[in-house]
């Protein structure tokens, strides 16, 4: 499930009836657009995101299918790939997607499938450079490796003793956490 602005998309699966589909919930008017049938996936659904930028969302499925919707839940295109996708992002405000196949990612550029309307659109829009994370220091990285104070009494559940961690995550020349 994802959600952009009111609109809620959620993937579904009918075990009664083996379907799958996409549904789109106008949450703030209460409202659910529909779609024709022939627009559902024929296998499992493996990915839904959204493009808040674009407003617009992307599901793939098992059928081999990538496919875009706009918030109105219309079929804007149908990409038919030649193997399975495992997971879908979008990877910008461009729209370009992100499709994990296998042990693998690719990128499908935004050129490739959006519609005209949608191009002429990233045209005339202005974007933000995003601004970069500061780095951590070697002081700042050691202090969120300390470990937790823990009650022995509590057992090894919550407030227990903490679990032994990979020695690599451990501040030099201390003990595994």
């Amino acid at each position: 499930m994802c959600t952009l602005g009111s609109t809620l998309a959620v993937a579904l699966h009918d075990p009664e009836s083996a379907t799958y589909r996409v549904a789109h919930y106008d949450l703030q008017a209460r409202a659910r657009p529909r779609h024709p049938p022939e627009d559902d996936p024929l296998d499992e659904i493996t990915g839904l995101c959204c493009c808040p930028r674009l407003k617009l969302f992307a599901s793939s499925s098992r059928d081999g299918s990538v496919k875009v919707w706009n918030r109105r839940n219309q079929l804007l295109r149908h990409l038919k790939l030649n193997t399975i996708p495992h997971s879908l992002a979008f990877a910008n405000d461009h729209g370009d997607l992100l499709v994990g196949i296998e042990r693998h990612l690719y990128r499908i550029q935004h050129s490739k499938y959006l519609p005209r309307s949608y191009l002429l659109k990233l045209v005339c829009s202005r974007f933000v450079e995003p601004t970069q994370d500061p780095t951590l220091s070697v002081s700042v990285a050691d202090a969120l490796l300390q470990p937790l104070p823990w009650d022995p009494a509590a057992g090894p559940e919550l407030g227990g003793p903490p679990r032994q961690a990979a020695s690599w995550l451990c501040p030099r020349g201390t003990q595994p956490c």
